[in-house]
């Protein structure tokens, strides 16, 4: 069994290049899914608002969009989350991959594998590379959002460039080269490792 964190930035397009995998039979998990899922747990809950505040609940529930203003607006915050976070989501991926056959191909989705520090996890890192400005439109068009909501975001992330320098494979989605056959290029390497 290998382990992949696939990476990229905000928009970059590492959900569909997923997808992409998907459909090849790689097990893909996404760490913004798993973490979802963490919020329902009391005892997270518990931690976020002891952490945030009660702001950070509505009608019992975490308020999501609350603590987003907070955590991508404030770099201390954002790490106060993600030392809440990561280690459950980790915890999480490792108990859905545990039980998989010896020769799959495990992939945690996730945009901040180097600025968690979660590198030592994965066998291979991918990134998905798009230039800054072509991920900010593509944001801007699907979450009919503003601007410097998304702008905040990416300033919490290392710039795609640092992340494919990063990475030990890349996979360009700039509307220039084709993305099918480098998931499927990338996903024959991967597969070579697992025989």
């Amino acid at each position: 069994m290998i382990h992949i964190a696939l990476t990229g930035g905000i928009g970059s397009g590492k959900s569909v290049v997923g997808k992409i995998f998907s459909l090849l039979g790689v097990h893909v998990f996404s760490a913004d899914e798993l973490a979802k899922d963490l919020y329902n747990h009391p005892e997270m809950l518990e931690a976020v608002v002891k952490t945030f505040g009660k702001q950070m609940l509505s009608n019992g529930q975490l308020n999501r969009k609350a603590l987003a203003d907070v955590v991508f607006s404030n770099k201390e915050s954002l790490k106060k989350l993600n030392a809440l976070t990561h280690p459950e989501v980790m915890r999480s991926y490792s108990d859905a991959t545990k039980d998989l056959p010896a020769d799959s191909i495990c992939m945690l989705e996730t945009a901040i594998v180097f600025e968690a520090g979660l590198q030592q996890h994965f066998n291979r890192i991918i990134a998905v590379y798009a230039p800054t400005e072509l991920c900010l439109q593509r944001v801007l068009k699907r979450d009919q959002t503003i601007a410097d909501a998304v702008k905040n975001r990416m300033k919490q992330q290392w710039s795609p460039e640092c992340k494919a320098e990063k990475a030990d494979i890349v996979i360009v989605n700039d509307d220039t080269k084709l993305l099918i056959p480098q998931v499927i290029s990338c996903y024959h390497q991967l597969k070579r490792i697992t025989e």
